[in-house]
């Protein structure tokens, strides 16, 4: 499925998961549980999920990092609306 694809599913049926994909876009090195907790809230755990399921997020035990090509397309195509 091509990246664009996941992003309008994203946006039609998860929108906070794809507002949470760009926020992980701007961390390219990733964030911990805790880091998540503290800067996201306790939601994060559910969006991780989403992101996951859609096979957006590397399969890392310490850290939830975005893989690398959808690092470079959520920081392409984020817009001013989708950083408030």
């Amino acid at each position: 499925m091509s990246s664009e694809a996941l992003i309008k599913l994203l946006r039609d049926h998860h929108p906070e998961a794809l507002t949470f994909l760009y926020f992980l876009g701007m961390l390219p090195a990733g964030a911990s549980a805790d880091q998540l907790l503290m800067m996201w809230g306790s939601t994060h755990e559910r969006q991780t999920e989403i992101l996951s399921s859609y096979g957006l997020l590397e399969n890392g035990v310490a850290r939830k990092v975005l893989t690398p090509f959808i690092i470079n397309y959520a920081e392409e195509t984020i817009d001013a609306e989708s950083r408030e």
